[in-house]
């Protein structure tokens, strides 16, 4: 008997969020269904791109790709290593305006194909800081998959070799984006209405 996929939790509450000591309302950008059908077909690329690989090393940057990256890699038919990596650029809706190396990385990556797996880049910081910090170690190639991608701000020249979504100025939670630590089981991706207008959308 085979086992049924999980499914999202629908009776959670995605219509307001608190941020510091006030709720906002929520706007839904992505639902549940868009996001598994975008997954299921950044998967296939990947696989695609990687076919000539024994094996994936996946380095998943926490904590906001977690559920972005179970979903991916688990459609992956390859063999995967899985990695995890920690920075810290953010408090709330604002950036620290610096990062900072929470967890690094431990595992030896020289000759390894590796696939970074991101959930948002923003002003592009995060992900050049990550790309550099990967490349320092060698790895046959490296190549970045983001669910969420913010093209008008970015501020380095980065650019994802897979892409979930555009978005644009709206900060964003649901799907692994999170408001200090909550919110990041909501099945969908939902644009947090702030009173004060758009604003960074929750990544680096």
């Amino acid at each position: 008997m085979h086992n049924q996929p999980l499914q999202p939790n629908e009776t959670i509450d995605q219509s307001q969020v608190v941020v510091g000591n006030r709720t906002h309302a929520t706007k839904p950008l992505f639902t549940a269904e868009a996001i598994a059908s975008r997954v299921a077909a950044m998967a296939k690329e990947i696989e695609a791109d990687f076919s000539k690989s024994t094996e994936i090393t996946v380095i998943i940057c926490l904590d906001g790709a977690i559920v972005f990256a179970a979903d991916l890699i688990r459609q992956i038919g390859r063999t995967t290593r899985v990695e995890t990596v920690k920075i810290k650029s953010y408090s709330g809706t604002q950036s620290s305006g610096s990062i900072e190396l929470v967890q690094p990385l431990r595992a030896d990556l020289r000759g390894r194909d590796v696939l970074l797996v991101e959930d948002i880049i923003d002003t592009g910081r995060s992900i050049a800081f990550l790309r550099d910090h990967i490349v320092e170690r060698q790895p046959a190639r490296l190549r970045i998959a983001t669910l969420l991608d913010k093209p008008s701000a970015h501020l380095q020249p980065v650019k994802a070799d897979y892409i979930g979504f555009e978005v644009g100025p709206q900060f964003v939670v649901g799907y692994g984006l999170d408001i200090d630590g909550r919110y990041r089981n909501f099945p969908n991706i939902l644009e947090v209405q702030l009173d004060d207008g758009p604003k960074s959308a929750g990544g680096e």
